[in-house]
């Protein structure tokens, strides 16, 4: 959730964009590849983010469970996309556009925008996709720890009690 809260407010409030300009001052950067310097500072900014989130992740991912692992194996496929579109296809986008090549930076800019979106939709869809199978699962994990109270059987430290 905190990627995608991160990514709400960076397109909301347009943070690595800012930050983006302040890093390319900062550290005066110039233009090449037909790139222009703020957009080096983007990147650097979008990586150190992305890193930052990529090993929090990957922490929790560490001490998920399988259900839960095998879920985030499909949003991390998801996410790549979305990260290729955004990131990629964006810079390639704005060398296009530097250049002056204004069919092929058209283009491109179709291709980002509408890539974006088409990422997005399939997350919208495999997270809503993923919770009733999480509902069934979880209910019937509560189920079985009650019939083994029950019986007496000693509690489970490890099953969800909220369903």
């Amino acid at each position: 959730m905190l990627l995608f809260v991160y990514t709400l407010c960076d397109d909301a409030f347009q943070l690595h964009e800012r930050l983006g300009v302040l890093v390319a001052t900062r550290w005066h950067f110039t233009g090449a590849l037909g790139l222009r310097a703020r957009d080096f500072g983007e990147l650097i900014v979008t990586g150190v983010v992305g890193a930052g989130l990529t090993a929090l992740i990957f922490a929790v991912y560490l001490r998920s469970g399988r259900r839960a692992r095998d879920d985030s194996r499909g949003l991390a496929i998801l996410i790549a996309g979305l990260v290729f579109f955004g990131v990629v296809v964006d810079m390639l986008h704005v060398a296009a556009d530097g250049s002056g090549r204004a069919v092929t930076g058209g283009a491109l800019g179709i291709v980002e925008d509408g890539g974006e979106m088409f990422v997005v939709s399939l997350l919208c869809w495999y997270v809503s996709s993923r919770l009733p199978h999480r509902r069934i699962a979880n209910h019937r994990a509560v189920r079985s720890h009650d019939r083994s109270l029950a019986r007496g059987a000693p509690r489970a430290q490890n099953i969800s009690r909220h369903v």
